[in-house]
């Protein structure tokens, strides 16, 4: 933060306050100059660090409190537009609690909306919210991810898993799926055209010009039938219609 160093270079609370207060805008600026009484703006600039108890902690090697101006400021923002720190904790526990990526295609939203909002808990690295993180994700392919983070013994080692350890594996998991997806596609499409070039066995009638003209499958003569190894089943149809359009 750029007001920290302007205290490393010994500005004094109060100016740093005053030259940060110059840079607010909308609302921010509204809730300076009108919200705020002059005394309290005076109370901010010459706030110092207090103990539990509520009594000043004194600088015996600067004979007076220590000055925490600037942290007052940001605290003071954070609760009239936040909320206290004890609320956000909470809030942020529900929203954790209820995210869920509902397609693949929302994943991208769901890990940064995750990983900054847990970045807020004390126990970020827990277990619960790594587990947590992967259960976010519909459930067939979070299995998928959870099978491939387990060590052999079937197990989930979280602790050495890092949340960009995470977001790896289903970034593969999820590029596999496409693929296979994509294979299956284009297999599916294939069976189709080769069913579609092999009429059934069944002789069928169709009409050319005014006529009707049967076309009948192509069978292999019973004497030949041991003599073929391999009968590639195509119909001769395509013949029989030159046959007859040539007439």
């Amino acid at each position: 933060m750029v007001a920290n160093n302007y205290l490393d270079e010994g500005w004094p609370h109060k100016e740093v306050i005053e030259l940060i207060a110059l840079g607010f805008t909308g609302k921010l600026l509204q809730w300076w100059n009108n919200c705020l009484t002059e005394e309290s703006k005076e109370n901010i600039k010459k706030a110092v660090q207090k103990e539990e108890e509520g009594l000043p902690i004194f600088d015996e090697r600067l004979g007076r409190g220590i000055h925490d101006g600037v942290n007052t400021l940001i605290y003071t923002i954070i609760k009239q537009f936040v909320g206290k720190p004890s609320n956000i904790t909470s809030r942020i526990y529900d929203q954790l609690s209820n995210l869920r990526c509902r397609t693949l295609g929302d994943n991208r939203w769901y890990e940064d909306v995750f990983t900054t909002r847990v970045m807020h808990k004390s126990d970020c690295n827990s277990p619960f919210w790594k587990e947590k993180f992967i259960n976010g994700l519909p459930r067939l392919f979070g299995e998928k991810v959870k099978e491939t983070l387990c060590n052999p013994l079937g197990v989930i080692d979280y602790d050495n898993q890092t949340y960009s350890d995470i977001s790896s594996t289903i970034h593969s998991e999820g590029m596999k799926m496409c693929r296979d997806f994509k294979i299956q596609s284009q297999a599916k499409e294939t069976k189709e055209v080769v069913s579609s070039s092999h009429p059934p066995q069944d002789a069928i009638t169709f009409k050319y010009k005014g006529k009707d003209v049967l076309a009948t499958p192509f069978r292999i003569p019973s004497g030949e039938e041991k003599l073929v190894k391999k009968v590639i089943k195509q119909n001769n149809y395509t013949n029989q219609c030159l046959g007859v359009i040539g007439k």
